[in-house]
């Protein structure tokens, strides 16, 4: 409070001097590492624009706070034209602020982690707005690239512990022995032979008289269900409602409805079986 007080007194009384020079950059480096962007921005805009044009800034100082408000632009609200347009205005020669939009820019995390290992406390507190979007970013690529991950993995590429990153992002993934499952693998059903078929069908026997013919060996094919209105109209509403074509990996289905329902009848060709009922 008291710092913006002395700001917005220097700024009334309109002074541009060492003593103003010397408070905006004490202000300016302060509300940095307290996070706090109404104030450093104001005072960075100030030294930047107004002050460094009456009494100008020294180049270390230029590369400094140019470097910092182009981070803020890049990192907090994702101007990136904005931040490259203070680099080629103020001449920028940072390769760490520099590596830092090139990474937001691009989607590259692991850039930024390391990059943020090399930076000063300063840069680091800017690029912390970022980090949320980054691991966002990160989640979604480890979503839709892997079945499974370890736990280690996760938490160093996203610089965040697994229960907290959970909790922080609603993730549904599931631990088990140290990995991370994002999706488990469909298990295929066990094939059945064509004899295993007949053996069923035979069960639907009426009075000695079966409701099936067979006439080729067939090879099994997927279960795909389709209606046949044409059978309810000729053998009434409730008759040959379904027509099932069968498949390799799934004849199990066709043998429970052979078993349990009346069949009108069962053709197969060389590639396909069909039941009608």
């Amino acid at each position: 409070m008291d710092m913006r007080k002395l700001r917005e007194g220097l700024l009334a009384s309109k002074r541009i001097d060492e003593f103003t020079t010397g408070v905006y950059i004490f202000i300016t480096r302060a509300a940095i590492l307290m996070s706090h962007s109404q104030s450093y921005v104001p005072s960075l805009r100030y030294l930047l624009y107004n002050i460094h044009s009456v009494r100008p800034l020294s180049n270390p100082e230029i590369n400094e706070f140019a470097s910092y408000l182009m981070l803020h632009l890049a990192c907090s609200t994702q101007a990136y034209h904005d931040a490259y347009e203070i680099k080629t205005r103020f001449r920028v020669h940072d390769f760490r602020a520099e590596a830092v939009v090139k990474s937001l820019v691009t989607g590259n995390y692991w850039l930024f982690w390391s990059t943020k290992k090399l930076v000063d406390g300063y840069k680091a507190r800017i690029m912390e707005k970022a980090e949320k979007r980054i691991r966002t970013d990160i989640l979604k690529v480890v979503g839709k690239s892997y079945m499974q991950v370890d736990v280690d993995f996760l938490q160093n590429i996203t610089a965040r512990e697994w229960p907290i990153l959970r909790e922080e992002f609603g993730i549904g993934w599931e631990e088990e022995a140290k990995m991370i499952y994002i999706r488990r693998a469909k298990t295929k059903s066990t094939p059945i032979t064509s004899e295993a078929a007949k053996v069923a069908a035979q069960k639907t026997m009426n009075n000695g008289k079966p409701f099936y013919k067979i006439w080729k060996q067939c090879k099994l094919l997927n279960i795909v269900q389709t209606k046949l209105t044409f059978l309810q109209k000729t053998h009434g509403p409730n008759m040959g409602k379904k027509l099932i074509l069968v498949d390799q990996t799934n004849i199990d289905k066709l043998c429970i409805i052979l078993s349990r329902c009346s069949v009108w009848s069962v053709e197969c060709d060389e590639f396909n079986l069909f039941a009608v009922f």
